[in-house]
């Protein structure tokens, strides 16, 4: 987890990183200011799929593997849980028995570690446990709320990789599908989003050109859910 422990320093590094995985860093980088946007104020979202409790956990994990800071939101800000929560009913239905475990899971470790929740645990924390989680170093059954008895195959390494995987796409997909609200991800890799035309001055290598942000839904599109 070696670019999550570094993430409130070298920020940046990550973000284009992760971003290749949606294509975004193919275009030309502008970046562009983001507290003018509605990304500053996050919308109210009430859970289609998860419970309030467990999308709090699935935020407070999303707030450290893609950080907010000064200059720009993050996943939280980008609502990449919400995302989350609207994939879990369609796309990504077959993997709701496993984020209930491991939202699970998360909270029986916060609370054996003398945290009351997931969501209490110090950023340092968390990044510890998510760091193990990765590495697939949490072996052997929890103990949960409700005597359940939880525990991860693989260490955590699996869970830990559709989390971020889905955080990723949550926070740079189209904002249609949930995510990226205030097209805070987009901002993030100097990505316009869909446009009638771009000029030749953007098409150039390393172009710069500031455009407004759009959706396809502006265009028509729908979500292929």
């Amino acid at each position: 987890m070696n670019e999550f422990r570094k993430a409130d320093a070298s920020r940046r590094q990550f973000i284009k990183i992760a971003s290749m995985t949606t294509g975004a860093a193919a275009i030309a980088q502008s970046p562009l200011a983001w507290g003018g946007s509605a990304a500053g104020k996050l919308l109210p979202y009430a859970p289609k799929t998860l419970t309030e409790a467990e999308l709090a956990i699935l935020k407070a994990v999303m707030a450290r593997l893609i950080p907010a800071d000064a200059s720009s939101g993050g996943a939280v800000e980008a609502r990449a849980y919400a995302y989350v929560d609207i994939a879990l009913a369609s796309t990504y239905a077959a993997q709701l028995p496993a984020y209930r475990q491991g939202l699970a899971a998360l909270l029986a470790l916060a609370k054996a570690g003398g945290a009351a929740s997931a969501v209490a645990l110090p950023a340092k924390d968390m990044d510890a446990l998510l760091t193990r989680l990765e590495a697939g170093g949490i072996t052997g059954p929890i103990s949960g709320d409700a005597q359940q008895n939880l525990s991860f195959a693989d260490g955590g390494k699996s869970f830990f990789a559709m989390l971020r995987q889905h955080t990723v796409e949550g926070t740079f997909s189209d904002p249609m599908y949930g995510g990226n609200q205030g097209f805070v991800g987009w901002h993030l890799v100097g990505y316009p989003g869909v446009q009638y035309f771009y000029s030749k001055a953007a098409l150039t290598i390393n172009g710069k050109a500031k455009y407004a942000n759009h959706s396809i839904a502006e265009f028509g599109g729908r979500p292929l859910l």
